[in-house]
């Protein structure tokens, strides 16, 4: 969910999924080349860079949300969530309607075992989002699934919760992200039915496909896809020995 993250985000800032394209879909167009180079050394990988970028560019623009948001991703890749969750505040503070931002700074919460606010969070997002943004809600429903579904601690673990908010989400995006169909297969582990496990968790491996749109290197294309696909056959590989799956576990 980073990932990163199952759960879009995961924190780890996973290159191939709905968290980046919806970095990637951000549109501020006074900003235009300041984004798009800051976007681009992300691309490439060059972190460091990024952030001295971005840190120059709130530095003459401090009002400016995207760039707080995009310097997030930066964050994420450098593991320092602390800073991202500062700069997601900030988004908050200064666009109280991007959605997106509170639902990010949900799944660093949870990453951060902090799981009481990471709920906080997806619920807010869940309750006020209008149905005629299906995609966000679905972001916020697949990451409240994810986190009621594989939790480590057992007291937010919420098996029901989890199959519907999962369901949910598929339905309001066409089951056309392999993401939500991975964290539809780890509720129905969490419930106890392995055969619809597998049988999801099968079809988000058949799912599962290289994002010409949003990494540009192919090979970084490629070695996401495949880093992707390797986590969605370890959970499989659980699922087959009737054994539901944990975030903490990698």
């Amino acid at each position: 969910m980073m990932v990163l993250v199952g759960s879009v985000l995961h924190v780890q800032a996973d290159e191939a999924s709905p968290t980046r394209r919806a970095f990637a879909q951000l549109n501020y167009p006074s900003l235009g080349r300041t984004m798009n180079k800051g976007v681009e050394l992300v691309d490439k990988g060059d972190y460091e860079k990024a952030r001295q970028f971005f840190d120059a560019a709130i530095a003459q623009d401090p009002k400016a949300w995207p760039l707080y948001l995009n310097r997030v991703n930066v964050f994420a890749h450098q593991q320092k969530f602390d800073l991202a969750i500062q700069d997601l505040n900030t988004v908050l503070r200064l666009a109280p309607g991007i959605l997106l931002a509170q639902v990010l700074r949900g799944q660093i919460y949870e990453h951060l075992g902090n799981y009481g606010r990471a709920l906080a969070d997806y619920d807010r997002i869940i309750s006020i989002t209008p149905q005629s943004l299906p995609r966000n809600c679905a972001f916020a429903l697949n990451s409240r699934a994810w986190l009621r579904a594989t939790c480590p601690d057992a007291s937010f673990r919420n098996a029901k919760q989890a199959v519907s908010d999962a369901k949910s989400a598929c339905n309001d995006t066409s089951s056309a992200e392999a993401a939500y169909i991975d964290t539809l297969a780890a509720a129905q582990a969490e419930a106890g039915d392995f055969d619809s496990a597998i049988r999801f968790q099968q079809q988000a491996i058949a799912r599962a496909h290289e994002e010409t749109w949003a990494i540009k290197d192919p090979e970084r294309r490629r070695a996401a896809y495949q880093r992707q696909v390797a986590r969605y056959q370890r959970r499989l590989a659980a699922y087959e020995l009737h054994q539901p799956w944990r975030s903490n576990l990698h």
